[in-house]
Formats: C-alpha cells, sequence, structure tokens
C-alpha cells in the first residue's frame, strides 16, 4: 500500500505539475499493482477531479476527528497490561482508578502514585508494571516510538495477546525472545529485497547500528560523533535532485514512455545515504529512496529505510573518514559547499579535518598528475665526449689504429696551412 499525505497540496501547483502528478498516480497504479490511498483535507476531492480516470478509481471516506478510545489506548503499556485480564483499556483505567488518564502519557514512564494504584489493583509487582513502559528511554527518543508493532516476530504472531515493546522501535529488527527477523507488516521481507547473500553480509552492520541506537536512546552513548549528528549526515542531500536514472526506470515500451514522461522527469533526492550504502540504492523503488532528515528518518520512515539507516550509522562509526570522504567526492558542488559542510559542522574539529583532508588528497594528487602532464617536455642534453676512443659505448673494433689513418695523419700535416697561400696536392693511387 502507498500512502500520499497532504494530497490537497497539490491545488498549489501550475495546472501542467498536476497533471504530471496526476499521471505519475497513474502510472503507479498500473506498474506497481498496489492499493493507493490519497489522505488530505476536504479540497483533496477536488484535487483529484480534474482526471476523470482518478475519481472512477478512488472512493472518497470521510474519517470523524480523532478521539481516545479502545482502538488507540490498545497500542499503550495499558493495552499489554490489559490483555493479561481480558479487560479493554478504558474498563481497566476506570477499574484502577485512573479515569481520564492520557495512555500515551503512561507509555513514557509511571509516575509514583500511578505504579502503585496499578500494582494494588492489578496484582502485579511495580517492577513488571514498569517493564511493560519505555522508561529507560531518554527524553529524546519518545518521538521514535510507533502506537504499534512495526514489524511481526513469525513466532510471536502465533500469539496475538504477545506484545513485545521493542516492536515499536525503528530499530527493534529482531525479537528478542526468538532472536528471528521480524518481518515488515507492509511490503515484502527484507531478505526477497537484498537477497540472502548480500543480507548476510550487512546483517551485523544492521545489528551494530542497532546496539548503538539503543545506547542512545538510554543515554548510554559517548561516542565522539553522536547519533543525531551521524544521522543528520547520512540523509543529507549530496547532489542535487535529478530524475531517475537508466537502471532506475522500469522498462516501458516507447508509447508508455511518452504517457509516462512526467514521471519519468521527475527529479529525487539523492542522499548521501545512497554512497554509504550502496545496497540499498541498488534495490529500493527511486520515488521510496528519499528519508525525511535527521532522526525523523528513522520516526517516518520504512522497515526497509530504517534499516539501510542502522547499516549507514553502523559503516560511519567505524570508518567515519572513509565514507564521509566518498561522499565528497561522490557529491557536486552545490551540495558538497551547501549540505554537507554545513552538516559536518556539527562534527568534531578534528574528525572534520581529517574528512577534508581525506577528500582533497585525491583532488591535490590528480592536479599534479594534470599539471605533469600538461607541462613542456625538456630534454637532456646528452654530453659529448672529448675522447671518443675511449668512450665504453663504442665497440673494440673502433679503438684499433688502422693503416689507413696513418696516411690520414700524414695528409693532414702536409695540408696544415703555414701561414701562406699554399698549393694543394692531390694524391692518387694507382693499381
Amino acid at each position: 500500500m502507498l500512502v500520499n499525505d497532504e494530497i490537497h497540496s497539490l491545488q498549489a501547483g501550475a495546472v501542467r505539475e498536476q497533471a504530471r502528478f496526476l499521471n505519475m498516480l497513474r502510472f503507479l497504479g498500473n506498474e506497481l499493482r498496489i492499493p493507493l490511498v490519497c489522505v488530505g483535507t476536504q479540497a483533496a476531492r477536488n484535487a483529484l477531479r480534474a482526471d476523470d480516470q482518478l475519481v472512477r478509481r478512488f472512493e472518497a471516506f470521510a474519517l470523524p476527528p480523532w478521539r481516545l478510545d479502545d482502538d488507540f489506548a490498545g497500542l499503550t503499556c495499558l493495552a499489554r497490561i490489559a490483555v493479561i485480564y481480558g479487560l479493554p483499556v478504558g474498563a481497566l483505567l476506570a477499574h484502577c482508578g485512573l479515569v481520564g488518564a492520557d495512555p500515551f502519557a503512561l507509555e513514557y514512564g509511571l509516575g509514583a502514585g500511578e505504579g502503585v494504584l496499578l500494582a494494588e489493583r492489578t496484582g502485579l509487582s511495580p517492577e513488571a508494571i514498569e517493564a511493560m513502559t519505555f522508561h529507560e528511554l531518554a527524553a529524546p527518543a519518545h518521538g521514535m516510538i510507533a502506537r504499534g508493532d512495526r514489524g511481526i516476530c513469525p513466532l510471536c504472531a502465533n500469539n496475538p495477546a504477545i506484545g513485545r515493546k521493542e516492536a515499536a522501535l525503528p530499530w527493534g529488527f529482531r525479537c528478542a525472545v526468538h532472536g528471528l527477523r521480524r518481518r515488515p507488516l507492509v511490503g515484502e521481507p527484507l531478505k526477497t529485497l537484498f537477497g540472502a547473500t548480500a543480507l548476510t553480509e550487512i546483517d551485523p552492520l544492521a545489528r551494530a547500528g542497532a546496539r548503538r541506537l539503543g545506547d542512545w536512546a538510554a543515554g548510554r552513548d559517548d561516542a565522539t560523533s553522536s547519533v543525531p549528528d551521524l544521522l543528520a549526515f547520512a540523509t543529507a542531500p549530496h547532489r542535487r535532485p535529478s530524475p531517475p536514472r537508466l537502471h532506475e526506470q522500469p522498462g516501458l515500451s516507447l508509447e508508455a514512455r511518452r504517457v509516462y514522461r512526467g514521471l519519468l522527469e521527475f527529479p529525487i533526492a539523492r542522499q548521501t545515504l545512497l554512497v554509504i550504502v550502496p545496497e540499498y540504492d541498488g534495490i529500493a523503488p527511486p520515488l521510496a529512496k528519499p528519508a525525511r532528515a535527521g532522526l525523523r528518518g528513522l520516526a517516518d520512515g520504512s522497515p526497509l529505510q530504517n534499516f539501510a539507516l542502522a547499516v549507514a550509522l553502523a559503516r560511519l562509526t567505524l570508518a567515519a573518514v572513509d565514507y564521509a570522504a566518498a561522499a565528497l567526492a561522490a557529491g557536486d558542488e552545490e551540495g558538497r559547499r551547501e549540505r554537507l559542510r554545513s552538516t559536518l559542522e556539527a562534527w568534531p574539529t578534528g574528525l572534520r579535518r581529517r574528512v577534508l583532508a581525506r577528500f582533497r588528497a585525491p583532488v591535490v594528487e590528480k592536479e599534479s598528475v594534470r599539471a605533469r602532464a600538461t607541462a613542456p617536455k625538456r630534454w637532456a642534453r646528452r654530453p659529448v665526449s672529448r675522447t671518443p676512443f675511449r668512450t665504453a659505448g663504442q665497440h673494440a673494433e673502433s679503438q684499433r689504429f688502422r693503416p689507413c689513418d696513418r696516411l690520414a695523419g700524414s695528409m693532414g700535416r702536409a695540408l696544415r696551412p703555414s701561414g701562406r697561400l699554399g698549393s694543394v696536392l692531390f694524391v692518387g693511387f694507382g693499381g
């Protein structure tokens, strides 16, 4: 299922932009073969009425305003307690004397009076009740808690009454009890997307990234570069947005390319995550590649995006200089100057200098090679020997004194000028 939120914002664009977006929706419905859901205000109906085909495909439903009831409160720690007794959450709150209490506020930790009251009315120990909450998470990590499970353990799915806390966290890829990888609620499993071989290679990195995220959420992370700074760098654009490349485009006929030209030319954000985790770049759909910036990428990301972010966090933790320099080298001038370097300002000064030095080293070497290639060649002048018969390169035969050389020497002395004009002597040799 693909959910398009804020669809009423479509009316803010020009007519041509609206037509391109509506063509893209039609293309996604035809090619992906998955349900499409558009969410928005009352103006969303008018946004889709510009295309008659889409009006026939979509059916409008009016959603009532949100209110706290058993359906929403069933995603909290009180729901896990209520399952034990077979009671709805509202009845449990009334039985415990907590009428009007916010179940979501109790999710982050119970007060002294609330914990004691629940322990008395339910018969559970205060420690057991507190263990059902997320009291160990620091305040910055409270936004990471989902209102439901992000994935399902194959063995825990056999008993719907079981609710694991870690299933609501974006880095809870595996069940803490059975050690199995959770299946996403929507979409294909990670093993199908990555392949068994590639997933086996990067799974240890994902586990290392998940452990560091857990330490950060509990306030135990004391690494040099913080988790928010590394995630901000991983989700920063390193290049300007560009349409899908040829290998990212689906196989379409020429006629289909003309019809869906707006989708094929739709610019996609190019984030550093694609450079740090090229395995994710090779399998993620083009429109689903961009993640939200920073920690919001984990809180609102899909299981595939969260897995890639955990791998990126582990690689940046192990070799921050190498991967950061590679991202700078892969980016364009706009991305390096405005995006990546601004996020690098939050890194420690020594680490940032090493990254920039590693990035500049190939550039300086390339410039020196280019300078040597374009410089005029200076040929070395061969030294002239004044003793030719003693030159080591000459053959020994040339060093012999032949009879003709003796005759030439005598002729040279005869023809040597004597200070006045003389006659020339011609010597002939007869047979």
